[in-house]
């Protein structure tokens, strides 16, 4: 390979993300899938698949089937590392079930990159040989002579500067485990302001999605009912509705709920 080869590589392992596991180090926990009881524990290999157009409406078609997000990995780089392998190297490592992946183009980056080559310095050894002859008045001698001289030459430098173009793209993988009972069957959120200046209230929680197949949504809960009541004891927030369920676990129990401006009363039994 020559020298230009070997710069433009040099520069894609430094813009690339140096070359790891990009998802490992880009990763961002949510919750804990192993060991948490709320889970089911991973069976088999996790599953991969790519975002439609519209991440949001896929990530609450995930939900409405009981997984929920336990974390993501978001980074940009020139695509060394972020291998289908790699991606399922993380899963496995938090125990996901399914992942959501998506990549975009981030466009190219172009610039220069200095390159040096050295020529190493040399040692020149020069040997002399000959002979002489001398002359005085006790008469005459002749020898012979040798020597020898060094001589460090030192190298030298030269610099060029390459150019190099590396495509860039923005990764997204999102992380998401089955969740191994459901109580209830919903996903619900306290009631933001406006809903709260509507109802003149400010106790409850909202359903803001059902779980397909659940309690709730067998008893025909809808998306947008206001929970202020299981039996007879009031719902303060999600944390105490939370906790209301999971003492109930298993139990028949009446919700009492506002649709609109109408308060109807729901029963179903409890996972």
């Amino acid at each position: 390979m020559n020298h230009c080869g070997r710069v433009v590589l040099l520069a894609l392992g430094i813009i690339c993300i140096g070359c790891k596991n990009p998802y490992t180090d880009f990763y961002q926990p949510r919750q804990q899938v192993i060991g948490n009881e709320r889970f089911a524990q991973p069976q088999g290999e996790p599953s991969i698949y790519s975002y439609s157009g519209n991440i949001e409406q896929d990530n609450r078609v995930m939900r409405e089937n009981g997984f929920d997000l336990v974390g993501f990995s978001s980074f940009t780089g020139g695509g060394n590392g972020a291998s289908k392998e790699n991606l399922l190297t993380q899963a496995r490592t938090i125990g996901a079930s399914v992942v959501m992946a998506k990549t975009n183009s981030a466009g190219t980056v172009s610039g220069v990159m200095p390159y040096t080559t050295t020529s190493p310095g040399q040692v020149i050894t020069s040997n002399s040989y000959g002979t002489a002859n001398a002359y005085g008045t006790g008469g005459s001698a002749y020898g012979t002579y040798q020597g020898s001289t060094t001589t460090y030459v030192p190298g030298t430098t030269s610099t060029q500067m390459v150019p190099y173009t590396v495509q860039r793209y923005d990764f997204l993988a999102t992380y998401w485990a089955k969740i191994r009972v459901v109580h209830f069957g919903a996903f619900y959120v306290n009631l933001p302001p406006a809903m709260s200046q509507q109802l003149q209230r400010n106790t409850g929680v909202v359903i803001d999605l059902l779980i397909k197949g659940s309690p709730a949504f067998y008893a025909n809960v809808l998306v947008g009912d206001v929970v202020i009541k299981v039996n007879e004891e009031g719902v303060t927030d999600v944390q105490g509705f939370q906790n209301i369920l999971m003492r109930n676990a298993g139990n028949q129990v009446t919700l009492t709920i506002l649709r609109g401006t109408e308060q109807k009363l729901i029963s179903m039994r409890l996972n």
